[in-house]
């Protein structure tokens, strides 16, 4: 009787980073279908929206494949810009978008912007003055784990 040996399993990436390259993927697209419309109130909030997703997921996929401290933490600036304007992208599209358009273009809401763009500075600069804190440390890639 023959003996089969059974291989290895092909290693393969874990499902986040599938997911968020899906996901940035289907951000692209929708920027893609949106462009004929963004004229249209809060249409570029919108924009602005599905391209902080874009930035976030994508930096996210590839920072999970990448073991090199470095180069994850370079990843990982890009990953809190997209998180950071998410919401005041949002909120805007949904002033503009429901006739509230003064609001949505006043000094508060490009304060908020610039709040949120501080906020990222800051955050992604934490390694060299430890603002944010002394402990926030990257999270080991899926490569690193193998």
């Amino acid at each position: 009787m023959r003996t089969f040996e059974r291989s290895k399993p092909m290693s393969s990436p874990p499902w986040p980073t599938i997911v968020s390259l899906i996901s940035s993927a289907g951000a692209v697209y929708t920027l893609r279908l949106m462009w004929t419309y963004r004229d249209r109130p809060g249409a570029r909030y919108w924009g602005g929206f599905i391209t902080a997703i874009m930035i976030w997921t994508f930096s996210y996929g590839v920072a999970l494949l990448v073991s090199d401290p470095v180069t994850r933490e370079l990843l990982e600036a890009p990953i809190y810009f997209g998180k950071n304007f998410c919401a005041p992208m949002i909120l805007g599209f949904a002033l503009a978008y429901t006739g509230r358009k003064e609001y949505a273009y006043s000094r508060l809401m490009k304060g908020n912007l610039l709040y949120c763009l501080v906020a990222s500075f800051i955050y992604a600069t934490n390694p060299i003055h430890g603002l944010c804190g002394p402990d926030i440390k990257s999270a080991p890639s899926w490569v690193s784990r193998r």
